[in-house]
């Protein structure tokens, strides 16, 4: 269960995240969508600590991001695909690893999990879009977390790849993980998602529109 209350976030005069609370959901997909713009990726970043709020809260089964013992085996996130353009896949993997306390071996595991164990010596700089999707999704993977924050995964993948990352997340998710995934489409999210949280902008105000929803969204 992921409990957001209440976040805020200014920057300047512009209000990007407005008194934003919600809940997700465990062993469920959770999509997060709203038009570009509205705070998404704000909200996320602030809910790995990587933003800090001006007032609210996040908290992981009631303990808050900075207070996990081992986050990456708590929570695993892919805000932003970019990565050392220099470094082999697996290397890349090996030196994350490393960083978040995760044995070196969940290196290769992960590549296969991702269907790129056949490009683990490839520099991540001649990978395409959809191919460092996957490695950011890999890396995300490493400490085996309970939780998974994805902000816009689906970018960059083509259409085979899309409909596996679909089953790759709601198999995560029957496995009793927690999947919080966002968008700005909702017709992607309504393929997959079980329950939704949507946001919209009022002038350069963010604001939640709806909360979870079971019944709103079901698996074609």
């Amino acid at each position: 269960m992921i409990t957001v209350s209440a976040l805020t976030r200014q920057y300047g005069k512009r209000l990007a995240v407005d008194d934003m609370t919600f809940d997700v959901a465990g062993g469920r997909v959770t999509g997060f969508v709203g038009p570009n713009g509205a705070g998404k990726s704000t909200t996320m970043r602030m809910m790995v600590g990587l933003t800090r709020p001006d007032s609210g809260e996040v908290r992981y089964h009631g303990v808050d991001y900075s207070d996990l013992k081992w986050p990456a085996r708590t929570v695993g996130c892919v805000l932003d695909a970019r990565m050392h353009p220099g470094r082999t896949a697996l290397n890349h993997l090996r030196a994350t690893a490393a960083i978040s306390r995760v044995p070196a071996g969940r290196a290769e595991q992960v590549l296969a999990e991702v269907g790129l164990e056949t490009a683990a010596d490839q520099r991540a700089g001649k990978f395409s879009l959809g191919m460092r999707q996957r490695l950011a999704l890999a890396a995300a993977l490493l400490g085996d977390p309970q939780i998974l924050l994805l902000d816009e995964p689906s970018n960059g993948l083509d259409p085979d790849g899309i409909h596996w990352l679909r089953g790759h997340l709601s198999d995560f998710a029957a496995r009793g993980g927690t999947v919080f995934v966002s968008s700005h489409l909702i017709s992607e999210l309504s393929m997959f998602a079980q329950d939704l949280v949507v946001i919209g902008v009022d002038g350069c105000s963010p604001r939640t529109r709806s909360r979870r929803s079971p019944d709103a969204m079901t698996s074609p």
